[in-house]
């Protein structure tokens, strides 16, 4: 974990530099008059992309500070909600029983914004022969119920290889190898999404070893002879490989061509919430962070991250729905009488 520790620092050291040299585009709107701190709570998948918007937001608007907790996915409800926070990064949807607590308190929608893609990632070690597995499969490994297709139970590596590639395996002396499992915890929404769209819905079996991070699972995957573990691919690093993954066809590869298109079976979006009451501007330091996150350069962030950025018509179309050409008007009008 030291060493894992030590690559996210220099990862984020490293952003820093590079973004302390970002021009600013034409199509980002600045405003110098943003001040304050904000609070962002949630989901761990995108914890790299919110420090890097983070620290570039800061360099434009040097007196707004970001806090940025990642506990979760199921912790950005619960924060917006109760207020404790203004930025709410998920890496799933919500839950119908989050919107209702939301709408119980303020009588009104939450806001979910479409922020970049993912896909989350099937890894083994680098040696391991295997290349590819079908959703089926994953359902045999990773579920105690298989609800998916109610087949037999996959527990041992020679159910997955052939013969040859056994040979080849760093486990080949043993005629039976088990194969060691990681997920995530129960707070995560990579761990909804993977249970919803890999298991059908059905239970993790309970030899899955949940870890609090996709990081963590990349890295113990890596040092761990025999693993298999699902993680973002946003935070691969060396030392794995990721599987091609099929869905009752060819297997497909991860690829920006293919998470984009949403060829890849296990492509997914990445969000923030925040609450916005109808016909009412954002504060000012969340409308400025949302312009910059929708711009070009806030998407380049995301590509540099390892993660896909939305397409320009998503950018423009969620901007307009933000920020509505009359409620602006009337925010102008505004600013000039109390000028006057």
């Amino acid at each position: 974990m030291k060493i894992f520790h030590s690559i996210k620092i220099l990862f984020q050291n490293l952003l820093l530099t590079v973004f302390c040299f970002t021009p600013v585009h034409a199509n980002t709107l600045i405003s110098p008059s943003v001040v304050g701190n904000m609070t962002s709570i949630g989901s761990e998948t995108l914890s790299s992309v919110m420090t890097a918007w983070a620290i570039e937001f800061n360099r434009l608007h040097p007196q707004a500070k970001i806090q940025i907790q990642t506990t979760g996915s199921s912790a950005a409800p619960i924060a917006i909600t109760a207020g404790t926070a203004s930025l709410g990064p998920m890496s799933r949807p919500l839950k119908p029983s989050e919107r209702k607590s939301f709408v119980n308190r303020f009588g009104y929608e939450p806001t979910l914004i479409t922020i970049a893609i993912d896909a989350i990632g099937v890894f083994v070690q680098e040696t391991n022969p295997l290349e590819s597995l079908s959703l089926d499969q994953l359902d045999r490994l990773f579920s105690a119920t298989r609800y998916c297709q109610f087949d037999q139970p996959i527990m041992y590596w020679h159910e997955l290889l052939n013969n040859t590639q056994y040979q080849l395996a760093n486990f080949a002396t043993f005629p039976e190898f088990p194969v060691r499992l990681y997920g995530r915890n129960s707070a995560s929404g990579t761990y909804s999404y993977f249970k919803q769209k890999a298991l059908c819905d059905g239970d993790y079996l309970h030899t899955v070893q949940q870890l609090p991070s996709s990081s963590s699972i990349i890295q113990t995957v890596a040092n761990r002879v025999g693993a298999i573990g699902y993680a973002s691919v946003g935070s691969a690093f060396s030392g794995v490989k990721i599987l091609s993954v099929a869905n009752k066809g060819k297997p497909v590869v991860v690829s920006a061509q293919t998470v984009q298109s949403g060829e890849y079976p296990l492509t997914r979006q990445l969000y923030l919430l925040v609450n916005q009451a109808p016909n009412k501007t954002l504060a000012p330091g969340v409308a400025q962070f949302l312009r910059y996150i929708l711009s070009e350069q806030g998407q380049q962030v995301v590509e540099q991250a390892g993660y896909f950025p939305i397409s320009y018509g998503l950018q423009k179309q969620q901007l307009k729905s933000l920020f509505p050409p009359h409620i602006e008007s009337n925010k102008t009008v505004k600013k000039q009488k109390k000028q006057l």
